[in-house]
């Protein structure tokens, strides 16, 4: 249960990203070099990246790649779920947060199905079932058997939001691989209206 979290660790508000703050601040798939099996390298090396629906920027992105977006977002607590809205594309994730949230089963989706818990006032998102086809844009694949596993750690201060996602998928990866970013709290931030033109 969130409550027993301390007020100043509060994760319910917006959260921005300081791009000023260096790539540290921003999860860079194109920093990282993934462990690819011999399949995944074949998919990429075939793979265009001027058709990469990555560059258009008024195409709706998935889990992973979404999560790099530099723009605003906002968790929003429901009771049995947390919502999380991104300026990007007015994104919505939905995390939910029932004791027995069961993923099996459940209809592929953009943003794939997650299930959340507290750890010690971290949050900890399991994700699975996404239909983005891509781990970065690099052409680097990803399927709905993809699995990610988030953690939303806020520091004691709560001005600051410490991000880690580790992908795990053994067609694409021989070893799981783990990015990292952070957003800070920004008094009367919001998040804006996504007016996006082709």
């Amino acid at each position: 249960d969130h409550l027993d979290t301390p007020a100043s660790a509060d994760i319910f508000h917006v959260w921005s990203t300081s791009l000023g703050l260096g790539p540290e601040a921003v999860l860079l798939f194109d920093r990282v070099v993934f462990p690819l099996t011999a399949s995944a390298v074949e998919v990429r090396d075939a793979y265009d990246i001027y058709s990469n629906p990555i560059l258009q920027s008024c195409v709706h992105k998935g889990t992973p790649t979404i999560m790099e977006q530099p723009y605003p977002m906002e968790l929003i607590d429901e009771g049995d779920r947390i919502v999380m809205r991104m300026e990007e594309g007015d994104a919505v994730r939905v995390f939910d947060m029932s004791p027995d949230a069961n993923m099996e089963g459940l209809e592929t989706a953009l943003m794939g199905n997650s299930r959340g818990h507290w750890e010690d006032g971290v949050l900890v998102v399991e994700t699975t079932g996404s239909t983005w086809p891509y781990i970065d844009m690099t052409g680097i694949p990803s399927s709905p058997n993809t699995h990610m596993l988030e953690r939303f750690a806020p520091n004691d201060d709560g001005n600051r939001l410490d991000y880690t996602i580790t992908i795990t998928n053994a067609d694409v990866l021989t070893e799981p691989v783990t990015l990292s970013k952070f957003w800070l709290y920004v008094p009367d931030a919001v998040v804006a209206p996504y007016e996006c033109e082709e």
